[in-house]
């Protein structure tokens, strides 16, 4: 839990500093959705839309409340934030608090368009992986599972035809932490979307915490080709200072 609240401490710190540049400018493709399957009624944020708390580009801060559960802070944070560059996708969902007040199933889902790691150039070959650690809670019967998803249709939410990874199911009481499996993606330097989708299940009077991150960066091969290119080019600058 305190690693939570670190991290959520960094993100919002990060954020802050960022908001001289990026305050007021909307990030539509950018979109939290919190399902409470149980009662039937999903909550949809926008990044700065109705129900975002934060006037950040890239970073939304929500609370929803359903009858029963109150998901205290749940943050997410995207380009232009974070560590987001031209071979750099990320997009991070912390949920530092989710509370239920009987047993109910939520459905949690982040999703981001337009990400485009076009600084790679060649084939465009990258892997998409996928890190979520927290706690689970007292209960053995509390559940929790996130699909990870990348799409070149570069559409919010879409899943049909995308490229998925999976955590482990995770059950209370305690702590966990999971590195996803890699897989490979193409093509990365065009357009595409990243969504993550969390499946919870609660029992009556629980808490639990989570920070899952999902990234998609270039495949070695490719990094290496980079690092290539960019030897060659300090050679022939080299030899072009000394033929002057």
């Amino acid at each position: 839990m305190n690693n939570l609240i670190s991290k959520s401490v960094k993100v919002f710190t990060v954020s802050a500093l960022s908001a001289v540049l990026w305050v007021g400018t909307s990030h539509a493709g950018f979109v939290l959705k919190v399902q409470d399957v149980t009662n039937g009624i999903t909550t949809t944020v926008t990044d700065n839309g109705a129900g975002d708390l934060s006037a950040i580009a890239g970073f939304i801060n929500a609370m929803v409340i359903t009858p029963n559960a109150s998901i205290v802070t749940s943050i997410g944070t995207s380009k232009p934030l974070g560590g987001n560059s031209n071979i750099v996708a990320l997009m991070d969902l912390l949920n530092v608090d989710i509370t239920s007040n009987s047993a109910l199933d939520l459905v949690i889902s982040l999703t981001d368009t337009d990400f485009d790691l076009n600084g790679i150039g060649g084939p465009g070959f990258g892997l998409l992986g996928a890190s979520i650690g927290g706690t689970m809670g007292s209960n053995p019967l509390n559940s929790l599972q996130v699909d990870y998803f990348f799409n070149t249709s570069n559409v919010e939410f879409d899943t049909v035809g995308a490229t998925s990874i999976s955590s482990n199911n995770w059950n209370g009481p305690g702590a966990f932490g999971e590195n996803v499996a890699r897989t490979l993606v193409n093509p990365v330097n065009a357009p595409f979307s990243l969504t993550q989708i969390a499946t919870i299940h609660l029992e009556a009077n629980q808490i639990i915490s989570y920070d899952s991150e999902v990234t998609v960066v270039p495949e070695p091969s490719v990094l290496f080709l980079m690092g290539l290119g960019l030897i060659g080019l300090t050679v022939a600058n080299r030899r072009k200072v000394k033929s002057v």
